[in-house]
């Protein structure tokens, strides 16, 4: 048995193309640091004052263009339930895999409340309230509070511990 969800912000084509421009204005920003950097160093050294800054809004644009646009995929596959973190629709990394042992319990949440400070809690969703047709489940391990955005499909199996 598979079963695969994702967790996607409505707005996620607005920050597709808002990561794609702030990382176009990062690499146009290095490069000319780059030339400047040259030219720093073979003509006026006093530039470097204004060098400083700027790459670090480089580096800072870097930073949001990599942070804008987040997805979580659930799967469900042999008895292992993983999250996985999708940055700007390229990159995929496992986060979490459990098998149904692994969870303590499943309880339904109305939004998300990150304020208890006996567990670590990690949020696994891209939104601060559910969509339409999914609700926010509260997966507690032995170690971890774990927020995650699920259809029916993947709540079903989660509470009945079932997969």
């Amino acid at each position: 048995m598979r079963i695969e969800e994702t967790s996607v912000a409505p707005d996620s084509k607005k920050r597709a193309v808002l990561a794609t421009t702030l990382e176009i204005a990062s690499v146009i920003l290095s490069v000319l640091l780059l030339f400047a950097a040259i030219y720093c160093v073979f003509v006026n050294l006093l530039w470097l004052i204004v060098l400083v800054p700027v790459l670090g809004i480089a580096f800072l644009l870097k930073i949001l263009s990599i942070k804008a646009n987040v997805s979580y995929d659930y799967t469900i596959t042999d008895g292992i339930f993983s999250i996985e973190k999708i940055i700007n629709e390229k990159k995929r990394k496992q986060i979490f895999a459990f098998s149904s042992q692994d969870i303590m319990r499943v309880t339904d949440v109305t939004e998300r409340e990150c304020n208890r400070k006996d567990k670590k809690t990690v949020v696994c969703t891209a939104n601060d309230y559910p969509q339409d047709g999914k609700r926010f489940l509260l997966l507690e391990s032995k170690e971890k509070l774990i927020y995650i955005e699920a259809g029916e499909k993947i709540a079903d199996c989660l509470k009945n511990r079932t997969f």
